[in-house]
């Protein structure tokens, strides 16, 4: 089975995309990440995407962590399961409810959008609950989407994608 990155490509809101492809598979594991992670995050999806694996993972790097950037992220990806990259050791499946501080936005691009309001807190299907918890607003909004999300630090990057994949794969069979 022969690993590939695809393609690169930044959206409306100047968040840049890198895409690698699995064998066939439909899962399509979204790692979102700031900018000052991307290095690091490339570096550990460089050591997963040696493995087998089917399917795509995309990598998003973020100027900001807002609720349009990462909702538009998960719609254009198409995404079937989301790992946030997090200031943390180890991976996290579940986190607490988040205010999000009211304000209007551009980012480079020229794109405005407005921010405000709370999110509940976060449970993931993936893993059994841990002791490990941590606020995220990626892991937030994808599990109140109904999809899968995991929170990790970017060392845990390969172990939550194998735990993703594999929760995944185990459920559609």
């Amino acid at each position: 089975m022969s690993h590939a990155f695809s393609r690169a490509w930044t959206d409306a809101f100047g968040s840049a995309y890198l895409t690698f492809e699995g064998g066939t598979g439909n899962i399509n594991v979204l790692v979102v990440c700031s900018l000052e992670d991307a290095r690091a995050a490339l570096d550990k999806l460089e050591v997963f995407v040696g493995t087998p694996f089917k399917g795509r993972v995309t990598l998003c790097t973020l100027e900001h962590r807002h609720v349009a950037l990462v909702k538009y992220a998960l719609e254009t990806v198409a995404a079937s399961a989301l790992i946030a990259v997090e200031p943390i050791e180890g991976v996290a499946s579940s986190g607490p409810a988040l205010r999000l501080e009211p304000g209007t936005f551009t980012t480079e691009t020229g794109a405005t959008y407005t921010e405000g309001g709370t999110l509940d807190a976060w449970r993931s299907k993936l893993l059994q609950p841990s002791d490990l918890e941590t606020p995220s607003l990626a892991a937030s909004l994808a599990v109140h989407a109904g999809l899968p999300a995991l929170a990790c630090g970017v060392e845990m990057l390969p172990r939550a994608l194998e735990r993703t994949f594999t929760a995944i794969t185990q459920r559609v069979q």
